[in-house]
């Protein structure tokens, strides 16, 4: 699955035109893969989400001071008998919404995270206030 998503990565920022670079950590991480497979198309709603809302366009990014490509970082790895996967960027961030224990959603970042919490043990969402978005998803 990993070998996939650098294509994957620059196929979608071709799409929409912005320069993303992929950093992934833990490609050698040993995952099941019955987990794999579920977690494959998952993981590019992700990337998809983090290229379309996530990461500014080259303009926006450079009217902002940052460097005109976004960055994208993946990472995979065990802990406590748990596998983890993490997928952030460095753009504006987010405002997540919560409603009486349902998701209503993410505005100015776009994830759908349906599918997301479906399959995950933990999920984790968070925005940093300088920029940049993190979703960490727990399976065991």
């Amino acid at each position: 699955m990993w070998g996939k998503l650098p294509r994957v990565v620059r196929d979608l920022s071709r799409q929409v035109g912005k320069q993303v670079r992929l950093d992934m950590e833990g490609k050698e991480t040993e995952v099941d893969k019955s987990v794999l497979e579920l977690l494959a198309d998952p993981l590019v709603h992700l990337i998809r989400n983090a290229i379309d809302h996530g990461i500014e366009s080259p303009a926006d990014r450079s009217q902002k001071g940052k460097p005109a490509q976004g960055t994208l970082h993946l990472r995979a790895y065990h802990e406590g008998g748990h596998i983890l996967i993490e997928v952030s960027d460095d753009g504006p961030g987010f405002d997540y919404v919560e409603t009486d224990g349902e998701d209503r959603g993410l505005t100015e970042g776009g994830l759908g995270l349906a599918i997301i919490r479906s399959l995950a043990d933990e999920l984790e969402i968070g925005s940093r206030p300088e920029g940049g978005a993190r979703l960490r998803f727990v399976k065991h």
